[in-house]
């Protein structure tokens, strides 16, 4: 192993040979003069920076790396001609790995298709075209696997959700492009200086847009947007100030429209921490994010913060009518509900037909819901129904002419009966009915489950009188009482002991 900048910086140090490493530290070879054809036969772990080249002094092409499993942040960062690497058991690789690199495609490898691929990893890359894979024995650039997929060579990752598209190539010429439905967020860099894009039209399941998504695509002019809720646009302020002079105001010609004179101008002329935001071309109010036009849906809500206003100019074309918020609702009430439900998932579960019964009163937008999402609704409802019946049914003991046996057996056959037919032949109603006959002799008659416990239980115990609080006392002839109390202190001078008396009461009978 090389531990971290062992060799940090030393520019002039080449022909080190690399064939024992199994580890590499953080920045160990930054700046090294490396080999044209890099051979890491028994590499195991890159960190960090680890074969980073400075500018202007490129030698490195290829890596042959065969055991190589993870590399780090930023490990080739700057290898302005590399063009291949071989690592077929690489299980992950870290943020911007291969930024600024010649690589033009990367392959999911069966080790690399487990969610641990980072975001942009190409950054500043103007030649990276595709992701790929090998299927049984082919290239392909459309491939599902558990939790990633790639669609036109464009690399997407699964999130619980649904999923994120992680990176769309620089180097893809498509001058329009449709995010497919199923993506609910766009992440950090997805679009980062892509230069063909005119036109990017966006799902309606889509829900987040991450910062500089689509940073410095320079011919991006037009959006659609098809999902009822406008998308959140994330980012955050910077720590900078901006002062706007005449020298530069057309430079920020939208700071005017985002600020005004709220408290982020320090002074006339000057923000302090604008918001940064590089969702789409620039930092918004710059010239670098203005003349984006946005297409919306004829019904949406959310498209008119100030954010949007900003950004977009808001087109006389609309995408049509989508999927209303009724269908919205629904859909994400049931994208909570876990794999199999139980009673314990009430909240959920009641969340979901909530949902539900609001859909069904706008059926318009019932066609926006697919086949798999209500199989899945209803498949967890029934769950919960058969796992709640189940439970009360098996958890009425003791019966007794007693309320609490009462409600117990009116719970249980009141979830039994909500059940359908193939519900009810998982739980145990010859069980339920055992109980139901237990009740009935214990109150002497059929119950009727319509009614309350009140309704066969009746008083009829004469209560006695109430006590007067204050009587008045008898009169009674009272004896004489004498009480005396003799008090003596006193030590026996022969036998040095002390006594005390005690109280004396001596009743005497009047004559």
């Amino acid at each position: 192993s090389v531990g971290e900048f062992t060799f940090y910086g030393c520019s002039k140090l080449s022909g080190f040979d690399y064939s024992g490493l199994v580890s590499i530290g953080s920045g160990a070879f930054y700046g090294v003069q490396l080999p044209e054809h890099l051979d890491l036969p028994e590499a195991e772990t890159l960190d960090v920076t680890a074969f980073v080249e400075d500018e202007g002094a490129n030698n490195l092409v290829t890596v042959n790396a065969p055991k190589l499993k993870s590399i780090g942040e930023q490990g080739f960062a700057g290898c302005a001609k590399l063009q291949s690497i071989y690592a077929p058991n690489l299980e992950s690789i870290g943020y911007a790995a291969f930024a600024y690199t010649a690589i033009e495609e990367l392959e999911v490898s069966d080790s690399l298709r487990s969610n641990d691929l980072s975001y942009d990893l190409f950054e500043g890359s103007t030649v990276f075209r595709a992701f790929y894979a090998t299927v049984d024995g082919e290239k392909v650039y459309d491939a599902t696997f558990d939790e990633v997929m790639i669609k036109d060579g464009v690399l997407y990752k699964e999130n619980g959700e649904g999923y994120t598209l992680v990176t769309y190539p620089a180097a893809k010429t498509d001058s329009e492009f449709t995010v497919p439905e199923g993506v609910v967020r766009i992440e950090f860099c997805a679009f980062y200086m892509n230069g063909s894009l005119t036109k990017v039209t966006l799902p309606t399941t889509l829900k987040y847009i991450s910062n500089s998504a689509f940073l410095s695509c320079e011919s991006l002019n037009t959006v659609v947007f098809r999902s009822y809720y406008a998308p959140v646009l994330e980012g955050t302020m910077t720590g900078k100030v901006v002062e706007i002079t005449h020298d530069n105001v057309s430079e920020y010609s939208g700071f005017d429209k985002l600020y005004g004179y709220d408290y982020y101008y320090q002074s006339q002329g000057v923000v302090g921490a604008p918001l940064y935001y590089n969702t789409f071309g620039g930092q918004i109010g710059s010239k670098d994010a203005e003349g984006l036009s946005a297409v919306l849906p004829d019904n949406c809500e959310g498209y008119d913060t100030l954010l949007y206003n900003v950004f977009f100019t808001v087109s006389d074309e609309t995408s049509g009518v989508t999927e209303g918020k009724y269908a919205v609702k629904f859909k994400e009430a049931v994208s909570k509900l876990p794999e199999t439900v139980d009673r314990y998932d009430k909240i959920l579960v009641e969340a979901a037909i909530n949902a539900y019964n609001a859909l069904e009163g706008h059926a318009d937008e019932k066609q926006y819901v697919s086949a798999d999402v209500y199989e899945r609704f209803n498949k967890a409802r029934s769950e919960y129904y058969v796992d709640d019946a189940d439970y009360k049914i098996n958890h009425i003991f003791d019966i007794g002419k007693n309320q609490a046996s009462f409600d117990k057996v009116k719970e249980a056959r009141a979830a039994y009966n909500m059940l359908s037919e193939t519900e009810k032949a998982m739980v145990d109603g010859n069980l339920l009915n055992t109980r139901i006959a237990e009740l009935n002799t214990a109150f002497g008659t059929e119950i009727d489950f319509s009614k309350n416990y009140e309704d066969y239980v009746k008083d009829t115990v004469t209560p006695e009188p109430t006590p007067d609080p204050d009587p008045e006392p008898t009169p009674k002839k009272l004896s004489a009482v004498v009480i005396v109390l003799i008090v003596v202190g006193s030590v026996a001078v022969a036998g040095g002991i002390g006594f005390a008396a005690f109280l004396i009461i001596k009743k005497k009978k009047s004559e």
